[in-house]
């Protein structure tokens, strides 16, 4: 009765609130342009930016971009500005899929295909390698279309803040937890591991209960496929991941101890709560992902192949709201 009445309500009231949120900020940004009241986007000007500042360890390419919840490929304009201020012309192609609220109310399972037609697009459009920048949720549809992609052209991935080993924590405005107010983290499964909300929160797919980990394989559907963590390592979806994950040359993940939304931060370095003492974040060659090198995360690291950079001071939507956390990035490419 739970799962077909109350819950399919539930997960409307979030979609009616999660729109209506959406609704009132974009009017609000509105009327603040009308009003003429300046905004604090902390502007790049284009004659601030040397080629000289940025360290790199190879030829500057075509970039693809990739979004995270909440977010379009406007999210991108203030880094696409920052970078085509260094290198004129360098093509940039920020994709547009399930965008905004449909970034959060549609299913990872439902988002990540379009978003590789998206991205097969843009790579269409480029002769030769490419690298990938990712952002938040962005980072775990970079890793499926990377997986999934056969003919991949991806020389460097960079993903900022993403979620890379799941998220245990409630993302988002705080009217979440008017939604759910007597839940704890730890029983929230219940609703996040049901398939309702597997189809229709986003979140929902890459959801990681240490206190539950037999829910979390039995019933998530998004996370644990991509980490094969639910398949036999002979099986030829396994094999494919992972032959396509370790055709990336470069992997750099960034993170920060200041980030207000991914739990624990340094998820974003594939770092996670220990399932054995789920109190504590345990480093990822801890985690069996690594250890059995599910989908080629320990080959990539023995290779010398996996940056992970800790950034101190940036915020969850700092990576690409502030000069800081464009810069950082910049000093990556």
């Amino acid at each position: 009765w739970f799962n077909q009445v109350c819950l399919p309500l539930v997960l409307l009231l979030f979609k009616m609130v999660t729109k209506t949120v959406l609704a009132v900020v974009l009017l609000a940004c509105f009327l603040q342009a009308a009003c003429a009241i300046p905004v604090n986007v902390h502007p790049i000007e284009k004659n601030s930016l040397k080629v000289d500042d940025v360290l790199g360890d190879g030829p500057i390419l075509p970039i693809i971009m990739i979004h995270g919840l909440f977010s379009s490929p406007s999210t991108f304009d203030k880094l696409v500005s920052a970078v085509q201020a260094k290198y004129p012309g360098l093509p940039c192609y920020p994709i547009s899929f399930y965008n905004d609220v449909s970034s959060v109310d549609t299913g990872m399972m439902d988002q990540w295909p379009v978003a590789m037609q998206a991205f097969q697009d843009a790579a269409s459009k480029i002769d030769g390698p490419y690298i990938v920048v990712s952002h938040s949720q962005g980072s775990l549809i970079a890793r499926a279309i990377i997986e999934e992609y056969d003919e991949h052209r991806v020389q460097r991935w960079i993903s900022l803040a993403g979620p890379n080993l799941g998220e245990f924590g409630v993302p988002g405005p705080d009217y979440l937890h008017y939604i759910f107010p007597s839940l704890e983290r730890k029983e929230i499964y219940y609703v996040w591991y049901t398939q309702a909300a597997q189809n229709h929160v986003s979140f929902a797919g890459y959801w990681n209960d240490p206190y539950h980990q037999d829910s979390y394989f039995q019933n998530v559907q998004f996370l644990p496929f991509f980490n094969n963590e639910n398949m036999d390592p002979t099986n030829a979806t396994a094999i494919r991941h992972k032959e396509n994950f370790l055709k990336v040359q470069q992997i750099t993940l960034m993170g920060s101890s200041a980030d207000d939304i991914i739990r624990p931060w340094d998820s974003s370095l594939f770092n996670f709560y220990d399932p054995s003492s789920p109190e504590d974040v345990s480093d990822m060659t801890k985690h069996n992902i690594y250890i059995d090198d599910t989908f080629g995360l320990r080959t990539m690291d023995e290779r010398g192949s996996l940056k992970r950079i800790p950034v101190d001071g940036i915020a969850h939507t700092d990576w690409l709201d502030t000069d800081a956390g464009v810069n950082a990035i910049l000093e990556q490419l």
